[in-house]
């Protein structure tokens, strides 16, 4: 199964919804972002699971460490650290060779929504699909004579 935009959605709901407590520290937002990519990205497969998922929410959420969502670059600054995330997950792939998805995740489509007032859950939703659409751009090949592949992230 490709990456998961429901199992995204959810921690994603958890972490940004009407029910999260207050008194966020500067960093959570992007643990939180770490957090719900890694559950949409238990399901990606290339073709097995990756081992490296604890290594790459780490990875991201160390990357916005600090992160304000109301910077002026902060929507480079996330597509970035999914970037990092998936190419930190990628030889979690072995023994297939794995490669990342080439450029940016497209979840500036997402930004529109929120904008216009929709939930923490209809944002999770939406996020979750453009990044169900991004995580299938990554190939991978399974080594053999010959080899098979490349083959994209499913």
């Amino acid at each position: 199964m490709p990456f998961n935009p429901a199992l995204f959605a959810n921690v994603y709901n958890a972490n940004f919804g009407g029910e999260v407590s207050s008194g966020e520290k500067q960093g959570d937002a992007g643990k939180a972002w770490a957090q719900a990519v890694t559950a949409g990205a238990t399901t990606v497969l290339a073709p097995a699971p990756s081992s490296m998922l604890s290594a790459a929410e780490s990875a991201m959420a160390g990357a916005l460490a600090g992160w304000n969502s109301d910077s002026d670059n902060a929507g480079n600054m996330l597509k970035s650290a999914i970037q990092l995330y998936a190419t930190t997950m990628a030889p979690g792939f072995a023994p297939s060779i794995a490669i990342p998805p080439a450029g940016p995740p497209p979840i500036d489509g997402g930004f529109p929504v929120g904008d216009a007032g929709a939930d923490a859950l209809t944002m999770g939703n939406q996020f979750g699909a453009l990044l169900a659409s991004w995580f299938p751009t990554g190939m991978y090949t399974i080594p053999g004579a010959p080899p098979i592949g490349p083959l994209p992230w499913i």
